[in-house]
């Protein structure tokens, strides 16, 4: 079954103002990530928030995290990045 998107008589609901749903820009990130490189993506999460971008999980060399920070970078979005530096 399919259903209708909810129109809220054509006003934005309060949550997604109050809330802006980032989903579109982490999925779009995450997917670039995952196919730009020879490094495993999967152990990288991205998180968008008001804040910014947060990378998190683990890289197995500092140009794995570089790249995938100037990813980010491209976005224009600032940056917070928890990568970490571990072996395969």
């Amino acid at each position: 079954m399919v259903f209708k998107k909810p129109t809220f008589h054509g006003k934005e609901p309060t949550v997604e103002i109050l809330h802006p749903n980032h989903e579109y820009i982490e999925r779009a990130l995450s997917e670039a990530i995952a196919s730009a490189g020879n490094f495993d993506g999967s152990r990288i999460e991205v998180v968008a928030t008001a804040e910014g971008i947060y990378l998190k999980g683990f890289v197995s060399q500092q140009q794995d995290m570089e790249h995938c920070v100037q990813l980010v970078r491209q976005t224009g979005h600032p940056i917070i990045n928890q990568l970490q530096i571990r072996g395969n």
